[in-house]
């Protein structure tokens, strides 16, 4: 499976392997961190997960192996549910370790630290809501949501309910937020356009936005408090503003983000690593 991966994008694989190692090596010359821990697994390099991205960008080596020193670590385990990580915990006793406990992202979970964090929720009772809804899986991931009416004679085992937001809308476009968390910091807001009688599909078009056009400071903060409470210090939020109350929504969070720039122009993809790597940089590696 991944020798087919790498098959798939090779001239890619080798352009990413090429310049990273060339910007390890200045990094170490230079006497600068160079070397990032995981734990208990790694994104390969052929994939397009966030950190695989600013590790290329900022030359930076990933590695499992725990007997190397490093100048940071993190957490990282791509499922909704994870245990705790018993070697990390001991480690975080003498340096900080990056999402250590984000150990559950599942709806329900999201849900409950909305509530605790902002105030406001996006589940709803599915035996007494009358109209749309949507209803998917608890699980991070499965992309299964489905509008439905309520109310419901019974709710299904695994499966969440959530209010049905009617998102910000241009015609037959409704947009969708997606925002990245790198400590304290929201580099960008990547702005996502989808079919309104659709919005469950992937997106038609896309935009970077710069945060300050997007959200406000007390959702900014709110933001990044929620992501905190979550365990999350570097990931992303998926959400969308409602234009009936004007709220934002947090329906995905994801501790092991992924880089997805549907519809964004090559040089706004490289600026966005960019900011994302200079954020990482400046939080995680001082």
């Amino acid at each position: 499976m991944r020798a087919r991966r790498i098959a798939l994008r090779l001239p890619e694989v080798i352009g990413r392997t090429v310049v990273t190692a060339r910007r390890h090596a200045v990094r170490r010359r230079c006497g600068r961190p160079h070397t990032l821990l995981l734990h208990p697994f790694r994104p390969h390099i052929e994939d397009d997960y966030t950190i695989t991205l600013i590790a290329c960008r900022l030359g930076l080596r990933l590695t499992t192996e725990t007997r190397v020193v490093s100048a940071a670590a993190m957490h990282w385990h791509d499922t909704t549910r994870r245990p705790p990580d018993v070697f990390l915990d001991r480690l975080a006793q003498s340096m900080h370790v990056i999402n250590l406990h984000g150990n559950d992202i599942s709806k329900t979970r999201i849900d409950t630290t909305m509530q605790e964090t902002v105030g406001y929720r996006l589940a709803v009772d599915p035996l007494r809501t009358t109209g749309p809804m949507l209803e998917k899986s608890d699980l991070n991931a499965l992309h299964d949501g489905r509008i439905i009416a309520g109310p419901l004679a019974a709710p299904k085992a695994g499966r969440v309910y959530q209010r049905f937001v009617r998102g910000k809308r241009s015609g037959d476009i409704v947009e969708e937020l997606r925002i990245p968390i790198v400590g304290h910091h929201v580099p960008f807001v990547h702005l996502k356009y989808k079919r309104a009688d659709n919005s469950l599909t992937l997106s038609v078009r896309g935009a970077i936005a710069d945060p300050d056009a997007v959200l406000s400071r007390e959702e900014h903060d709110g933001l990044i408090r929620f992501s905190h409470a979550l365990g999350i210090d570097f990931g992303e939020l998926d959400a969308m503003r409602d234009r009936q109350d004007g709220r934002i929504y947090v329906f995905d969070a994801n501790n092991t983000p992924c880089v997805r720039f549907v519809g964004v122009s090559p040089s706004d993809r490289g600026a966005t690593v960019d900011r994302l790597a200079a954020a990482f940089e400046s939080t995680y590696l001082r």
